[in-house]
């Protein structure tokens, strides 16, 4: 995050398209099989998953294109940390 804020031209922006790890986890404890069912091709893997924890991890990694899932409150610490905002506190 630090390096495209720096590399960034005054004025500029970002778009982040992120897996967001709080939806997935709410789902999953709630057992909201709507949620998991129009998943099961998510990232088009080779078979369809079968069970929420398998989308899970296919989101969260995507065949390695994700390493990270994020929540609102962790991306907002980073973006924070790496002076895109100042609201975090930090």
């Amino acid at each position: 995050m630090r390096e495209c804020y720096r590399i960034l031209p005054p004025g500029g922006g970002k778009r982040l398209i992120l897996p967001d790890g709080g939806k997935y986890l709410k789902a999953y404890s709630e057992h909201y099989a709507a949620f998991f069912d129009r998943l099961k091709n998510i990232g088009n893997p080779s078979r369809s998953l079968l069970t929420p924890v398998e989308i899970i991890n296919q989101s969260f990694r995507m065949g390695g294109a994700h390493r990270f899932a994020w929540d609102k409150e962790t991306l907002r610490c980073y973006l924070t940390s790496a002076r895109f905002c100042r609201r975090c506190g930090n």
